[in-house]
């Protein structure tokens, strides 16, 4: 059974955090070709119509701040977790080929409970499923509950991190950073 696209969809707990409402996002993904979601912090909807921005509303519509790149699947890990430390970027999410895209929208907003339960404004790379990570990159699993209507299913989001920035994604948790 997929999660329902359309109507609001209920994270009850995100590695244990409480009980939110998150909206679904309409994405339309490319069936055979890859892409990151980007949620950005600057959106220009006055600009010209690019070639860009309309193979990118192809993808998300009209939602307001989401730009998807298309970008080859052997460089979606290395090109998100560079993305990731740009300023105008508030998420990434690796979208391969075939991904579901209701389990697309559910990494969107299992990134944006992470980035706020960080609270250093940093993006979170996520990933609805464990995609080819690359030299240098490790993805960290999260378990999601999620309540559609009466009915609650086990899902996985993963994290995609560089192996230089596991120290800050430790002190994150609250626990000391071991240095190798």
């Amino acid at each position: 059974m997929g999660l329902a696209m359309g109507g609001p969809v209920c994270l009850a707990a995100v590695d244990g955090v409480g009980a939110l409402f998150v909206p679904s996002v309409p994405l339309r993904l490319p069936v055979d070709g890859g892409g990151l979601l980007l949620r950005s912090t600057t959106a220009d909807s006055d600009g010209p119509a690019t070639a860009f921005t309309r193979r990118s509303a192809a993808v998300v519509g009209d939602v307001p701040g989401l730009e998807f790149v298309e970008v080859h699947r052997a460089e979606l890990a290395r090109v998100a977790t560079g993305l990731a430390r740009s300023r105008s970027v508030q998420a990434v999410v690796v979208c391969p080929a075939g991904v579901s895209p209701a389990r697309t929208a559910l990494a969107l907003a299992v990134g944006g409970v992470l980035r706020e339960q960080r609270q250093d404004g940093r993006p979170v790379v996520t990933c609805a499923v464990c995609p080819a990570l690359g030299i240098g990159r490790s993805a960290i699993p999260h378990e999601v509950t999620v309540t559609v209507g009466n009915q609650e299913q086990q899902r996985i989001v993963w994290e995609l991190l560089e192996w230089a920035d596991v120290p800050r994604w430790r002190a994150s948790l609250g626990r000391p950073a071991v240095h190798a």
